[in-house]
């Protein structure tokens, strides 16, 4: 039987594909504490995109090692896994090299952050998350920036400098910089 060349590429895109959905929902399901769930998300993942050996690239939609990388830190982080989440980011950190303003390595390093303050480093947290929001110019901080500050924020107890520190960083990326005068 031959394969036509377009069920070909398909099944070829298929796996980056479904290897991202999977990276994507085991992220979600970590952020719902579901971590049976989560993990087996995140292993359906890891062996989709090693079959795939999509290659690493700086675009958005590529499923290569780097991305994988980055869902596997915000899973692990999110399920509490902080000396498996922290080998995971530093591989993934030496992947995306020095390349100045990319996204990914920012998230990666506010996944950092929050096992930091989590883990009783409150201070190191703080200026991580500080940091890695800066290394990103203001136009490409997106919401998701201000939705991972809030989650460092609550793992913080109420009343604390650092919970007012973090919130002050959150208000500042939810305020638009291009102001019209």
């Amino acid at each position: 039987m031959r394969v036509s060349g377009r069920h070909h590429l398909k099944v070829r895109m298929a796996r980056p594909t479904a290897a991202f959905a999977s990276a994507a929902e085991a992220r979600a399901l970590a952020r719902l504490r579901l971590r049976n769930e989560a993990e087996a998300a995140l292993r359906k993942a890891q062996d989709l995109a090693a079959t795939a050996r999509e290659p690493d690239s700086n675009e958005a939609f590529r499923f290569g090692e780097r991305r994988l990388l980055f869902y596997a830190s915000s899973t692990l982080s999110n399920l509490g896994e902080t000396v498996r989440a922290l080998q995971v980011q530093d591989e993934a950190l030496a992947l995306y090299g020095e390349t100045a303003g990319l996204i990914d390595p920012a998230l990666i390093q506010l996944d950092r952050a929050e096992l930091l303050a989590a883990n009783g480093d409150v201070n190191e947290g703080i200026s991580l998350a500080h940091d890695a929001c800066a290394s990103v110019d203001p136009s490409h901080r997106t919401p998701i920036f201000a939705a991972r500050i809030r989650q460092i924020i609550e793992t913080l107890p109420p009343g604390t400098e650092a919970r007012q520190i973090l919130g002050e960083l959150r208000q500042s990326l939810i305020v638009p910089t291009n102001r019209l005068a």
